[in-house]
């Protein structure tokens, strides 16, 4: 297809969303209890079987043009991708989705309700293969695999982490939050043998393979800690806040050894390495996701997000490094060149004027496959592909 086909196949240009006051972090922190409050409560109690649905909505981008916001023409030296929607899995509950994550071999995806639930899901046919389900019956946040992929880890709102055997979909450790904190996130290293978890109270605690604390890494100013993440080589740990600011810990001696202050100083939701190791990106409440140069522990690159609730929940690189993902409290999924900072396209549910929160995204291992869940109950899978790159 040539530009001029694509112009027509894309429509015409949407100016950018005028900003948001953003919120103070006290109104933050209430919003935020509300709101997961008043989905359990709005959680139906029926079960709905699994519906699977594909729907071909391509999203394709040339340079940095995309279908639901097409730009003037401009430079075509970054990425082009394809995106198109192959199937949206249902929560059997109808309830929010808070997280998903594909395991090692790209078979499963795990996703987590706000009803406790963590479902299974065949990536290739899209069925669900099996529930496990949080012994509390209190929302799952973070969900995990081991690097080998035996091992599932789900933290819940009932301060609790559980680790699951996924061939056999049984329990086979409870962790609790010693300070009895709401667990927000959850990550395995890379070797499988350590497993971080971090609360509301602004803990994040390292796990030993006997199920015992062996570290406690305690947030400088005290506050919630949203999100974790291990660095490819295991060393470094890295730990968002809602105070704004990113940490990286030593694994080796425990010690704090890197504060990334957000500009914004408002609350961080997503954190995630690249996966060489050299990049962290960060993601705030007031929309900015930030690349950070690890070594040099300096900020290296700014993405702002298009939405007009331009919180961003969630980040994830592809596997080559290439693309970046982010998910926002405005109902998009957009994809982002790492070179460049350009955005390369926005997805969304069946309607591009979906305003239904987005929790999080997750590249599949052969970074194929983008799964972006949502709190309308719906994890949608896309099909990601790179037509050309020209640097």
């Amino acid at each position: 297809m040539d530009e001029t086909s694509l112009r027509a196949l894309l429509g015409s240009a949407v100016g950018d969303e005028p900003p948001i006051e953003p919120l103070g972090r006290k109104s933050l922190r209430q919003g935020i209890r509300l709101r997961r409050a008043r989905m359990r409560r709005a959680a139906a109690a029926a079960v709905v079987v699994a519906a699977v649905a594909a729907v071909p909505a391509v999203t394709a981008v040339l340079g940095n043009r995309s279908a639901h916001n097409p730009s003037p023409a401009g430079t075509q030296n970054g990425l082009a991708v394809t995106a198109r929607r192959i199937a949206a899995l249902t929560d059997p509950a109808s309830t929010g989705v808070n997280a998903a994550s594909f395991s090692p071999d790209g078979q499963m995806l795990a996703t987590a309700d706000q009803n406790g639930s963590t479902y299974l899901w065949d990536v290739a046919t899209h069925g669900r293969l099996a529930a496990l389900l949080d012994p509390s019956s209190d929302g799952v946040h973070s969900v995990a695999f081991s690097s080998n992929g035996k091992n599932l880890a789900t933290a819940d709102h009932n301060d609790s982490t559980y680790v699951w055997n996924v061939a056999g979909r049984d329990l086979v450790s409870t962790l609790g939050s010693p300070n009895s904190g709401e667990v927000d996130a959850a990550a395995y290293s890379p070797h499988g043998k350590t497993l971080a978890t971090a609360d509301m109270d602004g803990s994040t605690y390292l796990w030993g393979p006997g199920g015992s604390v062996i570290a406690t890494l305690p947030d400088p100013g005290a506050n919630t800690v949203y999100g974790v993440a291990f660095s490819p080589s295991g060393q470094t740990l890295a730990t968002a806040d809602i105070d704004g600011s990113a940490y990286l810990w030593s694994t080796a001696t425990d010690n704090r050894i890197a504060t990334l202050a957000g500009p914004s100083g408002l609350g961080m939701y997503g954190i995630a390495f690249s996966p060489d190791g050299a990049i962290l990106a960060t993601a705030d409440q007031d929309g900015n996701t930030y690349l950070w140069n690890v070594a040099k522990r300096r900020r290296i690159r700014t993405m702002t997000d298009p939405g007009s609730n331009p919180t961003v929940s969630s980040v994830a690189f592809s596997p080559d490094g290439k693309i970046l993902a982010t998910a926002d409290l405005n109902g998009g999924a957009y994809l982002w060149d790492v070179a460049t900072g350009q955005r390369l396209a926005t997805l969304s549910g069946p309607s591009p004027d979906s305003n239904v929160e987005m929790s999080s995204v997750a590249f599949s291992p052969n970074g194929k496959i983008l799964a972006a869940a949502n709190q309308d109950g719906v994890t949608y899978l896309w099909s990601i592909a790179t037509v050309r790159s020209r640097r």
